[in-house]
């Protein structure tokens, strides 16, 4: 597994394609070490890239063993501006830490999710995903999002496991695809691991605390092995989405497969994202 976990070659300017990968074109931007990432009690190496070009148009950004894993893509602006501002300002009435709310068909059992009290949210999500061919998940778990805070430390990297939907009957983890779409005014980012996904899968257990209720188990360890086989070494990308475009009349996405896709926060605080999933 530690030969297979690596799908691409990181050299000094770029992160270069193996033979059974496509990266989009991008840039060396720094190297750290990060000691402190949730569920990993390891400190480990990461070495920084960053695409080149924002996602205005639809790209391959990452394929995997002809699987495509990362793409950018947009869609007609459907969404009228008293709309976007009432829930952007929704999120940023929530109390404490809260910055995300979900649809009211939202129907998760586990943690505290916020359910929209108002019909804005569901209003709005419903309208962006009638514009993307998605798969319906059996589950809804379409969400919008908006940051309080800035987050560089790049030290909440992990993949998404949804309730309700983390298994299929074979005992497998179910992928799930999640459109980023950029409802704010300024640039989105967001950072990825490049990393071969079923090494990811493997590497990452579903481990269940109760399976009856779908509870999972916590393990403050549970990236170790992924960064062990890694080499104590990950190389990560950072994609930028745009912001809305009036003129244009286009909003601005990324789909990611984040059930087997390493990723995680990076950006100024007050950005303004919805998350669409799909099951391909």
């Amino acid at each position: 597994m530690v030969n297979e976990i690596k799908v691409v070659i990181p050299r000094e300017n770029s992160l270069h394609s193996s033979k059974c990968a496509h990266i989009a074109p991008n840039a060396f931007l720094e190297e750290r070490i990060i000691r402190d990432n949730e569920d990993c009690s390891l400190p480990f190496r990461v070495k920084v890239y960053i695409l080149l070009n924002q996602c205005t148009s639809p790209e391959i950004i990452l394929r995997i063993n002809n699987e495509l894993l990362v793409s950018s893509m947009s869609i007609p602006y459907v969404l009228t501006d008293s709309l976007i501002e009432k829930v952007y300002s929704q999120l940023k009435r929530l109390p404490n830490d809260s910055y995300e709310i979900w649809p009211s068909s939202h129907e998760a059992k586990l943690g505290s999710h916020l359910v929209d009290p108002t019909g804005d949210v569901t209003e709005l999500l419903a309208a962006i995903e009638h514009e993307i061919a998605i798969v319906k998940p059996l589950l809804n778990h379409n969400k919008v999002s908006s940051r309080k805070r800035d987050k560089f430390s790049l030290n909440e990297m992990h993949v998404d496991s949804f309730e309700g939907m983390r298994l299929n009957k074979d005992g497998k983890r179910i992928k799930v695809w999640r459109y980023f779409m950029n409802l704010g005014d300024t640039p989105r980012t967001t950072a990825l691991a490049i990393l071969n996904p079923l090494s990811v899968d493997s590497l990452i257990p579903v481990e269940f605390k109760n399976k009856q209720l779908d509870e999972l188990k916590y393990r403050p360890n549970l990236l170790d092995d992924l960064v062990i086989a890694a080499g104590m070494e990950l190389p990560y990308l950072i994609i930028t989405t745009p912001p809305k475009d009036k003129e244009k009349k286009r909003i601005y996405g990324v789909k990611i497969c984040t059930t087997h896709m390493l990723h995680g926060e990076y950006g100024l605080k007050d950005d303004f994202v919805a998350f669409i999933n799909s099951l391909a």
